[in-house]
């Protein structure tokens, strides 16, 4: 794990644990509030004037604790391809750089479908793995599926899979 990863888990961890809410991530686990701030520090690197659905996955890679992380692993994801993959297809914004990134529309509809995905598995809070359900609905008007499918994943196996995980 890399140290800058490691000193933003330890912030945003620290800042959870003295119980200060963030209002826009109520509801939602340590390690989806983590993998979401990951996701604005990808936004800030990528130079992106907001949050997007790319941004959201690297964030889950990036969480590396969720079972997002561990899914998508296991699947032979890393972040450095994820990354690769994500420039290529968008590119780095033009120089755009703002302490505050907010999230684009499709990335709040996206936080919403998550919140739906908890509420079909009977679970709270809004985890990493519900984010990732989210990313690759397929009424989804995103690239997530566009962008894993590049990485060799199927997303329709990959839904199986986490979903099986709460079969039990």
């Amino acid at each position: 794990m890399s140290e800058n990863i490691k000193r933003m888990q330890n912030i945003v961890g620290s800042f959870m644990e003295k119980s200060l809410k963030i209002p826009a991530y109520d509801g939602f686990s340590k390690a989806a509030c983590i993998a979401l701030f990951l996701a604005r520090e990808e936004a800030k690197r990528l130079h992106s004037p907001y949050v997007d659905e790319e941004s959201i996955l690297l964030g889950l890679i990036s969480e590396e604790n969720g079972v997002a992380s561990q899914t998508l692993k296991a699947q032979g994801i890393t972040l450095k391809n994820a990354r690769t993959i994500v420039e290529r297809l968008k590119g780095k914004g033009g120089g755009f750089k703002a302490d505050v990134v907010p999230f684009s529309p499709r990335a709040d509809r996206i936080l919403e479908q998550a919140q739906e995905e908890a509420k079909k598995m009977y679970q709270s809070p809004i985890d990493t793995e519900h984010l990732l359900l989210a990313l690759i609905d397929k009424a989804g008007e995103g690239t997530t599926v566009q962008l894993l499918t590049q990485m060799g994943v199927d997303c329709d196996m990959l839904r199986a899979t986490i979903t099986g995980n709460f079969d039990e």
